[in-house]
């Protein structure tokens, strides 16, 4: 694999990018959603979702912004043109045609309900979703499952008290017929295990060690890859088989990856500058394969001169998505002259 990168930052539109579905590339600015249909050329506002009073002041300020974690950070689209959004402060949903987002239908639990960090629009136009929170007390913590659009969700699954500390990531397996779940964050709660399509097994595949600390996975036909997402040990991309566990280093990556895309033939990860007393590195990396087992660092870029601890890890964000072109859609967190900023590559 050849290692040159040329990128550009489009200057006609800020924000994360969310998420690709059939071609289209979805951003959010915000508490707005915008979507360009040729590949970043242009952009069309796609939505608005709803914001405290506090958080529209706030988010005038990028600085502030960041502070607060204040921006969408998660969105699915299903194949029948539904869209589900999560911040921190809620999740939404609106149909193909509004641009007005409306506050979900979730069950009365009893507990507090943490909002998730990553949706699945699986193939049977259901979204899935677990909760990703601070989770201080280990309270238990479900996955979620909405048939009709993300209008009213159900509790499909739920993990004990004490078991997880939060959910990471669902990752619809067609082949198989159901999806991997990834948890974390100590060493027993992290884990992948598996959920059956009806919602209603769920089974350990591999847990109990940083190793297994994933968020985003690529789903093979025997295997499942992942790079790990922890800052108290050295990360790796890893190859784990499906029936028996088994995992295999495939390299050694400069830190944590929450972030992993199928751009065409190219599989991306990248990584994020957190503290590791190891490991000290200022630099937010991506790393590339075309078959998922020989990875290579093809660019970096260095986190902003704003503290990790309030303004943001920096991290180079890919959409939790796929797209069918073999060019890398990614956006700056705290990185420099990147921050907020969408951007286009193409690998040589």
């Amino acid at each position: 694999m050849n290692s040159r990168f040329e990128y550009k930052a489009f200057s006609n539109i800020s924000g994360r990018v969310l998420a690709i579905h059939r071609g289209r590339i979805y951003v959010g600015y915000k508490n707005r959603l915008y979507v360009s249909a040729d590949d970043g050329k242009t952009w069309q506002f796609a939505g608005v979702l709803p914001a405290s009073r506090l958080c529209r002041y706030t988010g005038i300020s990028r600085l502030c912004a960041r502070l607060l974690r204040y921006e969408p950070r998660a969105l699915a689209v299903s194949d029948n043109g539904y869209k589900l959004a999560a911040t921190r402060e809620g999740i939404y949903w609106a149909d193909a045609q509004e641009i007005y987002f409306h506050s979900v239908q979730l069950p009365n639990l009893n507990r507090p309900v943490y909002f998730p960090m990553t949706i699945l629009a699986d193939s049977a136009n259901r979204f899935l979703w677990g909760e990703y929170g601070s989770n201080p007390e280990r309270q238990a913590v479900g996955i979620f499952v909405s048939s009709n659009g993300g209008k009213l969700h159900q509790l499909a699954y739920e993990f004990s008290a004490g078991d997880v500390r939060h959910i990471h990531g669902l990752y619809e397996d067609v082949d198989k017929k159901g999806f991997w779940v990834a948890t974390g964050d100590k060493d027993k709660e992290s884990g992948i295990g598996w959920l059956s399509s009806d919602l209603k097994d769920f089974s350990w595949l591999v847990r109990g060690n940083q190793k297994y600390r994933a968020v985003s996975i690529f789903v093979e036909k025997d295997c499942i890859i992942y790079a790990t997402d922890t800052e108290t040990d050295y990360n790796y991309i890893y190859r784990c088989d499906k029936n028996s566990g088994m995992v295999e280093k495939l390299a050694e990556i400069p830190g944590s990856c929450i972030y992993a895309a199928k751009f065409g033939n190219w599989y991306a990860v990248s990584t994020t500058v957190e503290k590791f007393y190891n490991f000290k590195t200022n630099m937010a990396t991506l790393w590339l394969s075309q078959n998922g087992v020989d990875w290579k660092q093809i660019w970096e870029c260095e986190k902003d001169i704003w503290p990790k601890k309030y303004f943001q890890y920096g991290s180079i964000v890919l959409p939790r998505s796929s797209w069918q072109h073999d060019k890398i859609v990614f956006s700056g967190q705290a990185l420099k002259e990147l921050d907020n900023r969408i951007c286009i590559g193409q690998p040589f």
